[in-house]
């Protein structure tokens, strides 16, 4: 079980504003193919069915009968179905790419030292750190932000990506005091306004964290990432009804949101509304088919719902190996998968995978697993 996703944003070297200036725009423009054409030339062949990350700032997604869909971020890593020449269909947006934009996300860092090589600009390592902080690689992310903040101290973009280099570490506190310089340097910078508000919602600094989520929303009212994080705070505070509210208004400003969608379906749980969550959990799969933490959730709820109307093991367990095919070592499709055998009454497959997530699941996560072999051991199945 996952449920709750925040979501935190890369910038880099360029207004904040112009990072999520989201949604439909009157630009027809003529030059995006149709989606049903795939005639790649034989570099971006090599693209199909990979995923890329987005180098340029504001890098349009666009078709041709809407025009531009989104405008994308630096850093952001999305999947390639279709190619055309020069343009990839990207599936989370619906929308053509040009391949200038982007890179092979696995070789970013490759690529991006190549860059390196021909110009030893701040940007470009600004890049490389957005790569390796995609990569995992924290450490290396944040000794190319130094460099970047050595050269311009007074770059707010800088100090939100090691901020975010901070926060996947856990360094909290750091993270907090880099996104709170880049707010000193733009005080309209929204997306470390976000930012920092879903560290805060972590220390369980709700006040704190509402007040930097009003003021990203009053800067972006078109901002939905903060109507997301908004309704996790109130989820967090269990004020689920208005968590809802906020999800929907995110689903509203950007209908492709699979994470919130996933977010509004774990409210409606604790309201006990299983049909809308079941319905969000399906949203959600059909917008992020290969999303193994989508899939989880989903078969979390069919495996465990205390409605026995929306129980359905098997297709939780096909769901649950999906998940594990997509991430083989996530202990928790491996949690979610004995809850599924459980389900289905196989209870000493139900042992045995909760005994494989518990050699892998962080210590925190021990105690609840812990409870779900017991119960297995009783025969008895999980109801969340």
């Amino acid at each position: 079980m996952r449920y709750l996703v925040a979501v935190l944003f890369v910038s880099l070297a360029f207004p904040a504003s112009a990072v999520q200036a989201q949604g439909r725009s009157d630009d027809k423009t003529d030059v995006a193919p149709k989606p049903i054409e795939n005639k790649g030339n034989s570099e971006t062949e090599k693209l199909k069915g990979r995923r890329v990350m987005v180098i340029e700032e504001g890098a349009e997604i666009k078709t041709r009968e809407l025009g531009v869909v989104w405008k994308a971020y630096i850093g952001e890593v999305l999947t390639v179905t279709l190619v055309n020449d020069n343009w990839l269909w990207i599936f989370e947006r619906q929308g053509w790419l040009n391949a200038k934009q982007v890179v092979p996300h696995e070789t970013a860092v490759y690529e991006i030292n190549a860059m390196i090589k021909k110009s030893k600009r701040a940007e470009n390592y600004g890049l490389r750190g957005i790569a390796h902080m995609n990569l995992g690689d924290y450490e290396a992310a944040i000794k190319d932000f130094n460099v970047v903040i050595r050269r311009n101290p007074n770059d707010p973009d800088a100090y939100l990506n090691r901020g975010n280099a901070y926060r996947f570490q856990g360094e909290n506190k750091k993270a907090i005091d880099d996104y709170s310089k880049a707010i000193n340097l733009d005080n309209k910078h929204f997306l470390a306004m976000n930012n920092r508000a879903m560290v805060q919602t972590t220390l369980k600094e709700y006040d704190l964290a509402l007040a930097d989520l009003n003021a990203a929303v009053a800067l972006n009212e078109n901002y939905p990432e903060a109507h997301n994080n908004r309704g996790i705070l109130f989820s967090e505070q269990r004020k689920y009804k208005d968590a809802v509210t906020e999800f929907t208004q995110a689903i509203s400003l950007y209908p492709r949101y699979a994470d919130a969608y996933v977010n509004r379906a774990a409210a409606s749980i604790k309201l006990e509304k299983y049909e809308d969550a079941r319905r969000d959990f399906s949203q959600a799969v059909l917008l992020a088919p290969s999303d193994d933490e989508t899939l989880n959730d989903f078969a979390w709820f069919l495996a465990t719902c205390k409605d026995k109307e929306f129980r359905n093991g098997e297709k939780a367990l096909e769901m649950a190996e999906t998940a594990l095919d997509l991430k083989p070592r996530s202990w928790n499709a491996m949690d979610t998968r004995g809850a599924a055998y459980a389900e289905t009454g196989k209870f000493a497959q139900a042992e045995r995978w909760v005994e494989k997530a518990l050699q892998l699941a962080p210590e925190d996560e021990h105690r609840r697993l812990k409870s779900h072999l017991a119960a297995y051991k009783q025969r008895k199945p999980i109801r969340d």
